[in-house]
């Protein structure tokens, strides 16, 4: 049991770190990975943050679209080595993938 959560906050962390490095929001890659749409924002967040924090562990389908928009690999998502930096929040252009500015 401790392995499993260890392994959801490593995986949270580096979908934190990688998301944060593409200049993402959490509602953001939501959007992008599962097809949320821009009115589904909310539920969206609420999912990456779930992931990020280790209270849910994302299913293989998820991992693989995760993995796809962040652009990395596996190994890349389950590397113990990353250091999280806090991100400051800051207000910014939208990605362009995603259609609604009114996401904050």
């Amino acid at each position: 049991m401790q392995k499993k959560k260890l392994t959801a906050k490593v995986v949270g962390k580096n979908i934190q770190y990688y998301r944060n490095q593409r200049g993402l929001i959490q509602a953001e890659l939501g959007i992008l990975a599962f097809g949320y749409s821009p009115e589904q924002k909310n539920a969206a967040h609420t999912l990456i943050s779930k992931f990020e924090t280790g209270r849910q562990e994302p299913k293989a389908t998820e991992l693989a679209n995760l993995i796809s928009v962040l652009g990395i690999n596996c190994k890349q998502l389950f590397d113990l080595t990353i250091e999280i930096i806090p991100a400051k929040s800051k207000k910014r252009d939208i990605h362009p993938s995603v259609k609604s500015a009114d996401l904050y």
